[in-house]
C-alpha cells in the first residue's frame, strides 16, 4: 500500500542501468514498490539473476510523490 499523507502518495521506482556496447546504455524498469523496504528486497532478489549479478551497482530506487486529484 502506498503511503497517504493528506492525499499525497509515495511510491518507489526500481530500475537497473548498465553500460552495454560501446556508448550504449541499457536501462530496465523492474517495478514500482509501495515502500522503500520492498524496493530494497527486490534489489536483493534481482542481484542474483543472470544479467544483473555482473552489475550489482546498477540498481537505482527513485522516490516519487504525487498528489491525488480530488473528485
Amino acid at each position: 500500500r502506498t503511503k497517504n499523507i493528506e492525499n499525497n502518495f509515495i511510491v518507489y521506482i526500481l530500475t537497473h542501468t548498465r553500460k552495454a556496447e560501446k556508448n550504449l546504455i541499457e536501462r530496465k524498469y523492474i517495478g514500482i514498490c509501495s515502500t522503500l523496504e520492498k524496493a530494497e528486497e527486490k534489489v536483493q532478489e534481482y542481484v542474483k539473476y543472470e544479467g544483473f549479478e555482473r552489475f550489482p551497482n546498477g540498481f537505482k530506487i527513485k522516490k516519487i510523490s504525487y498528489r491525488r486529484k480530488k473528485r
